[in-house]
């Protein structure tokens, strides 16, 4: 039997064990109901570190781990925020830390610091909100500098963050510190989009086999992957 673990709040996450579905706080001890496999499946980062505080031990049995980077790297996510407390993890008007690359950097390392052997899986998916097709569009000139009075709002440096974590190199960095196990059935795998040299590099770094999520040429996702990835392949982890 296995369970499965939904982080997608700073203060809760779901549990799934057979048909029951519950409801914790991450702060909480957890049950595992001794089962073989536990999957952890993550979309917001601070949650899942205030789990791994409160649960030492737990993450060397975790057997999969998915990850979803969100596709803006500074707004706020749209679900309701648990608790008002959240306002901490701000500064001003400033969007909540919690979702920049430093947030996610943290949460890295911690899941790399399991003392087990590796995750069986890992599955790596980078939302982006720019479609590929309109970022070629997109004007190479930055019209945010301080000689335009009117800047454009679909300029590269204010749709860029509408890109996602796929081409950030501390993150990247990052994920190349996880124990990944290697045989059949094994592996990394990633998906939506992300930099052209990131399967090199991780097959090279973690000694195990790295996945495109596409099914091959002319796969539909394999093309927007392709054309997301112009002016990527010059990015050196």
């Amino acid at each position: 039997m296995s369970t499965h673990l939904c982080f997608n709040s700073p203060t809760r996450y779901t549990s799934y064990y057979n048909d029951i579905v519950t409801s914790h706080l991450t702060y909480a001890t957890f049950s595992s109901h001794g089962t073989d496999a536990l999957t952890i499946e993550v979309s917001e980062p601070t949650g899942l570190l205030e789990w791994l505080v409160s649960n030492p031990g737990k993450l060397n049995g975790v057997t999969h781990l998915r990850i979803r980077f969100p596709a803006n790297q500074e707004q706020e996510p749209r679900q309701k925020q648990d608790r008002k407390a959240e306002d901490d993890d701000t500064t001003g008007d400033a969007p909540p830390k919690n979702y920049r690359a430093s947030r996610w950097v943290a949460l890295l390392e911690a899941l790399a610091r399991r003392q087990a052997p590796g995750f069986d899986n890992v599955t790596l998916f980078f939302a982006a909100s720019i479609p590929p097709a309109s970022w070629k569009k997109i004007p190479t000139l930055n019209s945010n500098s301080n000689s335009n009075p009117n800047p454009n709002p679909h300029s590269r440096s204010n749709l860029d963050k509408d890109r996602g974590f796929g081409k950030n190199l501390s993150i990247i960095r990052a994920v190349a510190k996880l124990r990944v196990q290697k045989g059949d059935g094994k592996g990394v795998v990633l998906e939506g989009f992300y930099a052209q040299p990131w399967r090199a590099y991780l097959e090279k770094e973690l000694g195990v086999t790295v996945l495109d999520s596409g099914t091959g040429f002319g796969d539909p996702a394999m093309v927007r992957l392709r054309e997301w990835q112009i002016g990527t392949e010059y990015l050196k982890p």
